[in-house]
Parts: C-alpha cells; sequence; structure tokens
C-alpha cells in the first residue's frame, strides 16, 4: 500500500461513524488535502529557501495534527515526498516523529514534491 492509498482508507474509515455526516467526513478529508497540499507549495514557491519555517512541521502542533497529522499515512505521505522524521512525540504513538524536515532541494527532491502534490491533487 502507498501513503497515499493509506492515507485514503484513514479519512474514509476514521470519520464515518455514527455521529459522522457525509458532510462531515467530506471537510476532514478537504482539510488534510489541503494542508498538506499547502505545506508542499510552500516548499515550491521558495526554492531560495529563504523561509525556513516552511521547511520544518512541529507534528504534535495542535492544528497541524487536527488536520493532517493524525490520519494514518499523512506522515508517510510527507517522509515520501522528501521530508526526514527527526526526533521522536511518542506521546502521539509509536513511531510518530518530533519533526518533519525538508532539507534540501535538488531535482530528485523537487520531483518527489511535485509527483506528491499531483497524487493529492487527484486523489482530492
Amino acid at each position: 500500500d502507498s501513503s497515499l492509498e493509506r492515507l485514503g482508507r484513514s479519512l474514509e474509515f476514521s470519520t464515518k461513524d455514527s455521529t459522522s455526516s457525509e458532510l462531515q467526513v467530506s471537510q476532514h478529508r478537504q482539510a488534510c488535502i489541503l494542508t498538506l497540499l499547502r505545506v508542499l507549495d510552500n516548499i515550491l514557491s521558495d526554492p531560495q529557501r529563504s523561509n525556513a519555517k516552511t521547511r520544518k512541521i512541529k507534528v504534535d502542533n495542535a492544528v497541524f495534527w487536527k488536520r493532517a497529522g493524525e490520519w494514518d499515512g499523512s506522515i508517510e505521505f510527507l517522509v515520501a515526498c522528501g521530508f526526514s522524521s527527526i526526533g521522536s512525540a511518542s506521546h502521539l504513538g509509536l513511531g510518530i516523529p518530533q519533526y518533519l524536515k525538508f532539507e534540501c532541494e535538488d531535482n530528485l527532491r523537487r520531483e518527489h514534491l511535485l509527483h506528491g502534490r499531483e497524487c493529492l491533487v487527484r486523489f482530492a
């Protein structure tokens, strides 16, 4: 399974319970996709690396975690796009990194970002 497929299943099944409406499921899915797209777009739009904040994500940041980080496959998706895992946020679960960092932008990493972005757009 790809991280994007796991993410899709996680968004579909984790938000479907007896109290979730179709609208709520759609909103959770869109918030996650938009958050991940924003992360990728911020890096792609700053090739000179002038804003270091766009290249490092504190995984347990409340906003990031609620919108994207908590969904199975989202962290792996960003790693597949070229992010490195740093540290451990064990209070969130086994194997969850404290930070995700995009350190260098060579052509191969840029291709990973573009491919990840393309997959997310198709997924949406």
